[in-house]
Parts: structure tokens; C-alpha cells; sequence
């Protein structure tokens, strides 16, 4: 397949701050993603940082892989084929792209949504929480993982020769070509996108009710545990809802046009810009909203500053006895 997006001349980026200013963003979603979702694993799973019910911190944790993979599947070779002014990193990386790239995506919707609903359940009927232990947790997870799989295993069947490389976008995309997509492609989205949304959407708004009630109480000690944990279950969800939104706009109007007019792509690459803060906001989210994993992060950060400082004194004695 030739794709309708694949000419530089009509929609390459030929403004150099709009570029730079791309190449910017996309590495500093990489860099929020590799630094801050490393430290989220680290502190949940070796020091025990997230003070919050423990079937929320398995969410955390495979949320928190799930956006290392992002980062590597789709912002990594998106940030070097626009430093780079196209694709160069070979044709068989370009035809799997569209099928890796995919998953992650749908699996942190899933995450996000057992996320907002176990929330919203533990809250609800606290005495039957204890049964949302960490390893259920898990098996839940992994449940997901497994479940996701299908609209990659879709995208092979139908046809998996409909890849191209889209200037709009700087990545390997997957062209929905055959007419098997008419009545499959809504079917997986009904699937994967819009029932997810719905949970996560009917969830979130009984945990801001939920919030609002524990901030009278926050002054006690499980209090406060409860209303962070509501607070970062609820800005998470907040933060993805805001991140899919204007692309899910550009899809819809897409459908049903037969087209958008967008003639320089700006919407389309905003669109696809907004659809990254909810991998790089994660980590913010956490320093935020949990108060146990931010001290942990500032004792580290402490403790990494003390060290440079004194490896720094030591190579100045250093140089100095050599010069005396």
C-alpha cells in the first residue's frame, strides 16, 4: 500500500520551529518516561514507596511499564525520524511498528479503567476490599495484557502488507484499508476504546464525590491515605480523558467528512501531541499526589546531590595536591 501521507513535499514539516519545537517535546516525554517510570518501579517494587491500597500499586506498576513501552515503541522512533527528516530505521521496523506501537496504547486504557473501577469498588465496599490483594492484582494484569493482544492479532490477519510511513505523524502507520475494517474496526473500538471509557468515565465521577468527602477528613491518618490515593486514581484518569480527547475529536470528524480539511496537518499533530501527556504525566501525577513516593524521591535526589557534591571535592583536593 502507498499511503496518502507518505509525500515529504505536501506533509513533511518544513517549518523549523515547529520541528524543533516536536523534536523537543517527544524527548522530553521519553525522558519523563524513562527517569520517572524507572523510579516508579524501583520505589513500588523494591523499597515499598507507594503507601496506597496494594491492589492500586500493582496498577501503578504495570501502568508504569506499559508507558516505558510507549515510549520505546512509538516516541523513540518518532523523535528520530523527525531529527532525522523520515523514516531511517529500515523497513522491517516500519512494517511491525503499527502492530507493537498499538498495544501498549490499548493496554494502558485497560489499566487505567481496572485502575478508576477497583478504586471505585474498594471505596464503595471497604470490607470486601482485603479480597483485592496484590496477587489477584496481578492476575488481573496480566488478564489484560493477554486481552489486548486482539487488535494486533486483527491488524495481521486482515491485512498486514497496509503499512506506510506518515509524514503527519513521523511514524509508521497502519492504513485500515480493507473493507473487512467497515464492520471490524468499530467492533474493536466498541471493545478496546468506547466501553473502557464509559467505566473509567462512570467511575471517576463518583471518586471526585469520594474525594470531596475525604478532604473533610484528610487531618487523620487513614484519612489522608484514602484522599491521595482517590486523588491520584482520579487525575490519572483525568489526564488520560484530556490526552485522547482531541484525537478522538479529529477521528470522528474524519468518519465523517471522508476527510478533515487540514491541509498543513497542524490539528492532526496537535492531536497526536496531547495523545503523549498521559505517558509523561504519570510520574508528575505520583510526585504529586502521593506523599510516600515523594519523599522517597527526595531522599534519593538528596542523596545523588550530597554524592556529586562530594565527588566533586574530592577530584578539586585532588587537583590541587597534583598542582602544589
Amino acid at each position: 500500500m502507498v499511503s496518502n501521507y507518505s509525500n515529504e513535499t505536501a506533509f513533511g514539516i518544513h517549518n523549523n520551529v515547529i520541528k524543533y519545537t516536536w523534536i523537543g517535546y517527544f524527548l522530553f516525554v521519553f525522558l519523563s518516561s524513562l527517569i520517572g517510570d524507572t523510579l516508579i518501579l524501583v520505589a513500588s517494587i523494591k523499597l515499598r514507596a507507594f503507601k496506597l491500597h496494594s491492589f492500586i500499586v500493582v496498577c501503578i506498576q504495570h501502568i508504569a511499564v506499559c508507558d516505558l513501552m510507549v515510549s520505546f515503541t512509538s516516541v523513540l522512533p518518532r523523535l528520530i525520524s523527525l531529527m532525522a527528516g523520515g523514516w531511517v530505521l529500515g523497513d522491517a521496523l516500519c512494517a511491525i511498528g503499527p502492530f507493537i506501537m498499538i498495544y501498549p496504547v490499548t493496554v494502558s486504557l485497560l489499566l487505567i479503567c481496572l485502575m478508576t473501577t477497583s478504586k471505585l469498588v474498594i471505596l464503595k465496599f471497604p470490607s470486601k476490599s482485603s479480597y483485592l490483594t496484590s496477587n489477584i492484582g496481578h492476575v488481573m494484569c496480566t488478564f489484560i495484557w493477554l486481552s489486548a493482544t486482539n487488535i494486533s492479532v486483527a491488524l495481521f490477519i486482515v491485512d498486514k502488507n497496509d503499512v506506510a510511513f506518515d509524514y503527519r505523524s513521523y511514524s509508521c502507520q497502519y492504513g485500515f484499508s480493507s473493507e473487512t475494517w467497515k464492520w471490524l474496526r468499530p467492533l474493536i473500538a466498541l471493545l478496546n476504546s468506547i466501553i473502557p471509557n464509559l467505566l473509567v468515565i462512570g467511575s471517576t465521577v463518583p471518586l471526585v464525590m469520594y474525594l470531596v468527602r475525604a478532604r473533610r477528613h484528610s487531618k487523620r491518618s487513614r484519612g489522608a491515605v484514602r484522599w491521595q490515593g482517590i486523588l491520584t486514581t482520579f487525575i490519572t484518569a483525568a489526564v488520560y480523558s484530556i490526552s485522547a480527547i482531541p484525537y478522538a475529536v479529529y477521528r470522528f470528524l474524519e468518519s465523517q467528512a471522508g476527510g478533515v480539511q487540514d491541509p498543513d496537518s497542524s490539528y492532526f499533530r496537535l492531536a497526536v501531541s496531547f495523545l503523549f501527556l498521559n505517558t509523561l504525566s504519570n510520574f508528575y501525577i505520583y510526585l504529586f499526589t502521593v506523599l510516600s513516593f515523594r519523599n522517597f524521591v527526595q531522599v534519593r535526589f538528596q542523596t545523588y546531590t550530597t554524592y556529586l557534591s562530594s565527588f566533586k571535592y574530592l577530584g578539586s583536593t585532588s587537583t590541587n595536591g597534583k598542582e602544589t
